[in-house]
């Protein structure tokens, strides 16, 4: 026990306060929409006083990744504000965050939900989906992209 309390300090130069890490969780606690609300805020603010490193969990990195409701997004400048506070909460006593970025690929039940697609890397028929998902050519890759995600200046 009295290993998981002393600091620790990587090759990088990086210390973390202890030992302990607290493991990706999807909280649930940001907007329909993925931005960060005051729920995260107290979910991981209350963690980050033991934890030395907190990792958020499954942080969508596309529109056509989400699996899960209310998980928090990184996929668009719009969320940079959120983020960042986030980051300055946990950081307040010392710990260290990281975000897991996530895409649940043929899994984005609530991509399905909001946009009608789900996306993935091949057109397999999944008995156990109640959509269709779209095949991520190269071609269609590139496609959606351009109509999906907005781009600084446009």
């Amino acid at each position: 026990m009295n290993s998981l309390n002393k600091p620790i300090k990587f090759n990088n130069g990086a210390v973390l306060p202890n030992r302990i890490v607290m493991a990706p969780m999807t909280s649930k606690g940001a907007s329909w929409d993925g931005i960060i609300e005051q729920d995260d805020f107290n979910f991981f603010g209350r963690r980050s006083e033991t934890a030395g490193l907190v990792i958020t969990g499954a942080t969508s990195v596309s529109k056509l990744g989400e699996k899960f409701s209310y998980q928090m997004s990184i996929y668009d400048d719009r969320f940079i504000p959120g983020l960042t506070e986030l980051a300055k909460l946990i950081k307040r006593n010392g710990s260290k965050v990281l975000a897991q970025i996530y895409h649940a690929g043929a899994n984005s039940r609530v991509s399905y939900e909001k946009h009608g697609m789900v996306v993935g890397p091949s057109a397999i028929d999944f008995p156990h989906l109640p959509y269709e998902v779209t095949e991520l050519t190269n071609e269609k890759y590139g496609r959606l992209l351009t109509t999906l995600v907005k781009r600084p200046n446009e």
